[in-house]
């Protein structure tokens, strides 16, 4: 499965080969990048309420198919 990662805690998933995808460079970019790409992201807790929850919300008034897996840390 091919997902975007965050900048962030997210990024240190590559050495256990869960994320697939490509490195955004700021906080909260993912959700934005896989909403119109891949339809999952992979984000952290700060992250997400960085600047993640605008893209979260803008995704869900488009009615976007988005998978968004938070990790928390």
């Amino acid at each position: 499965m091919k997902m975007i990662c965050d900048a962030g805690c997210s990024v240190l998933r590559h050495e256990q080969a869960v994320c697939t995808g490509c490195c955004q460079l700021r906080h909260g970019a993912s959700i934005a990048v896989a909403a119109r790409s891949t339809q999952v992201a992979l984000i952290g807790d700060y992250a997400l309420l960085h600047s993640g929850l605008n893209a979260l919300i803008d995704v869900y008034e488009k009615h976007l198919p988005l998978l968004c897996i938070v990790m928390k840390n």
